[in-house]
């Protein structure tokens, strides 16, 4: 799909041999791109999985609602919430300012 030309850095839970929420996975990724935790926005839909995981390790979380609205009893409360993708860039441009 040439996503790979557009992606800096991708994470496979395979190749770490840990799931999401470890914070193995987000480590990985913020090591790779050299950047600091509360530098990061990660955008993801699952509340345990993604926004809790990032959370945790002190990341700005965006959950994504285009795709499904996930509950969790055990995930975390979003920073922000996006319906559209163009939420997401909104969020970051308005984090960016």
């Amino acid at each position: 799909m040439g996503l790979d030309a557009r992606l800096d850095f991708s994470v496979f839970s395979s190749e770490v041999g840990m799931r999401k929420p470890h914070p193995a996975i987000f480590e990985r990724a913020l090591t790779a791109l050299e950047v600091e935790p509360e530098n990061a926005l990660f955008v993801g839909d699952r509340l345990f999985e993604d926004i809790r995981g990032a959370a945790e390790l002190g990341m700005t979380t965006v959950q994504a609602l285009w795709y499904r609205a996930d509950e969790h009893p055990d995930g975390a409360e979003p920073d922000h919430q996006a319906f559209t993708q163009l939420d997401v860039l909104n969020v970051a441009r308005r984090l960016a300012a």
